[in-house]
């Protein structure tokens, strides 16, 4: 039985690297640009607690989750677009980007319980959940 698990376990993980080499061929076949998700985050306030907050929930998503984040933020790409380069359904990037943005603010919420010069900046800019 733990054998058949690990194997199902390995063909997901290799079905994975497939799938993102293939969304990075195609999105440098349609020549989009896009850099490090660190540098999209919050450029113009990287030393405050909004920044830094903002970049830990970041690097709490998933590689896969930060790229399409990328794609989003900095490549600027609609949905539609981003169907196209990664390949993947319309549909099914409004599901990751609900799930993302949840996590995103699930982390960044319990962050602001904690600190409430960071909660009045979140809440300032419409990251906390009402």
């Amino acid at each position: 039985m733990l054998a058949r698990l690990a194997v199902v376990i390995a063909r997901n993980a290799d079905r994975a690297v497939k799938r993102s080499e293939g969304s990075r061929r195609r999105i440098r076949e349609h020549g989009v640009k896009t850099g490090d998700i660190r540098t999209v985050v919050d450029p113009s306030i990287p030393s405050t607690n909004f920044g830094r907050s903002i970049r830990e929930a970041v690097a709490n998503l998933t590689i896969e989750e930060r790229h399409l984040l990328t794609l989003r933020v900095e490549a600027g790409l609609g949905f539609v677009e981003m169907a196209e380069v990664t390949g993947v359904p319309i549909s099914t990037l409004h599901q990751r980007f609900m799930r993302i943005r949840a996590r995103l603010q699930e982390v960044l919420h319990a962050k602001a319980e904690r600190d409430p010069e960071l909660r009045a900046m979140l809440a300032e800019r419409g990251f906390l959940r009402q």
